[in-house]
C-alpha cells in the first residue's frame, strides 16, 4: 500500500509525445551534430525513464547526446537544468527555449549556470519529477 500512495502522491510519469519530438526536430536542426551531456538520474525510475526519453528526443533532432547516468546527487534537482560554457551559450539557449516552448519542461524557464573553466561544456540535467 506504501508503494501505490507514493506513486499516487508522484502524479503521472512525465513522457515526451511525438508532437514534441517533431517541434524539437524542427527548432534544432541547425545544431545537427553538436553534442551535449546529458545526466540522468537513475535511483527513480520515472527520472530514468523520462530522461532516456529526453536524450532519445534531441538525438532525433539530430543533436549528438552523450548520457551519463547518475546513483545519487549531493543536491537533488527538479525539472531541468543546464551549465555551459561560454562557447556554447547559442545551442545551450536554444535547447533551454525548445525544451520549454514544447512543454517537455512546462514549468519553465530552464535554470541554467556558466562554467567559466570549461568553454566547450554543455551540459543537461534531467531531474526528479517537479
Amino acid at each position: 500500500m506504501q508503494k501505490l500512495d507514493v506513486c499516487i502522491e508522484q502524479g503521472a510519469a512525465r513522457h515526451v509525445a511525438k508532437e514534441q519530438i517533431d517541434f524539437l526536430d524542427r527548432v534544432l536542426k541547425p545544431f545537427a551534430g553538436q553534442k551535449i551531456q546529458i545526466q540522468i538520474y537513475t535511483m527513480v525510475k520515472e527520472s530514468n525513464d523520462f530522461g532516456g526519453e529526453v536524450s532519445s528526443a534531441l538525438k532525433h533532432a539530430g543533436l549528438d547526446p552523450e548520457d551519463m547516468r547518475i546513483m545519487s546527487t549531493s543536491g537533488p534537482v527538479t525539472g531541468f537544468f543546464l551549465t555551459l560554457g561560454s562557447n556554447r551559450r547559442i545551442l545551450a539557449e536554444a535547447v533551454a527555449r525548445a525544451l520549454v516552448d514544447s512543454k517537455i519542461a512546462p514549468l519553465g524557464p530552464v535554470a541554467a549556470t556558466l562554467d567559466e573553466k570549461n568553454p566547450d561544456r554543455l551540459e543537461l540535467i534531467v531531474g526528479f519529477k517537479p
